[in-house]
């Protein structure tokens, strides 16, 4: 069973890039309402699909995530593939069979 690996930070998000082919990265925040709403969605599929490594990053922690990702709202949710940028998902997809189906899992 997996579950979410906590990021605050650019060189620990880049290290989980490097090691693991899929990444799905939510960049949010504590005060977050919509981030809050989304994180019990989020760590279902972590665990139905362990395939796929997820991560939360709190954007307060570390103020250089938010330039190394563009980040301008959150919640965001965007997948890396070998350690690249794939794509950032759409805000509907925020339930799991919504990240399955834009994931097409």
């Amino acid at each position: 069973m997996t579950e979410l690996v906590l990021a605050d930070s650019v060189t620990e998000i880049s290290r989980v890039l490097d090691e693991h082919p899929a990444v799905l990265v939510e960049f949010g925040a504590v005060w977050c309402m919509p981030c809050r709403a989304f994180e019990p969605h989020f760590k279902r599929f972590a665990v139905k699909h362990p395939e796929i490594i997820c991560v939360k990053v709190d954007v307060d922690v570390d103020p250089a995530v938010v330039s190394e990702y563009k980040i301008q709202s959150v919640p965001k949710v965007m997948l890396f593939l070998n350690g690249k940028y794939d794509r950032t998902l759409p805000p509907t997809a925020r339930t799991v069979p919504k990240l399955e189906q834009e994931l097409s899992l």
